[in-house]
């Protein structure tokens, strides 16, 4: 039996291209680089931690990524909107170039930088229900005659031990 009206099995074209060893672009490595956060969204307390990282409406992730051509950046795990039951990170996805690596710094730099500011955050808030609980605890007379006053507001009073 042969085989009617069944056309060329391939192009010139394409045979040409198996012949070339394939399609050139399939030959560039690609890469994504994996880089987490280390803060949580549950954990977050207040503090906008997605917008930190992306950026108003992801003006950070664009600015990456228009520097560096050629990669793509976003945010997943849990509490992004690529949720998943994984920690918080960010997907940096390119060719293996100096672009790559680039978006890789720039990435780390703002995560590092997140991660100081929710520092921050965290210790002021914690300082003010610190003094919000002492103001509410101790009346101001007793404080000040109490010797172990000085160490509760974290001063190292010269005293025995």
């Amino acid at each position: 039996g042969v085989a009617v009206n069944a056309g060329p099995v391939m192009g010139a074209n394409e045979a040409r291209g198996l012949a070339f060893g394939l399609h050139r672009q399939d030959f560039t490595r690609k890469k994504t680089i994996k880089l987490l956060v280390g803060v949580e969204v549950k954990l977050a307390d207040g503090f906008p931690l997605v917008e930190k990282i992306t950026g108003v409406q992801n003006s950070f992730f664009v600015h990456i990524m228009q520097y560096c051509p050629g990669t793509l950046l976003t945010l997943h795990g849990q509490g992004s909107n690529n949720g998943g039951n994984e920690a918080l990170h960010i997907r940096i996805f390119g060719k293996v170039d100096d672009n790559l690596t680039r978006a890789k710094k720039m990435a780390d730099d703002l995560v590092s930088n997140v991660r100081k500011q929710f520092k921050a955050y965290k210790k002021e808030k914690l300082e003010k229900a610190r003094m919000l609980s002492t103001a509410a605890r101790v009346p101001t007379a007793a404080a000040a005659s109490a010797p172990w006053a000085a160490l509760a507001a974290g001063g190292g009073g010269g005293g025995a031990p």
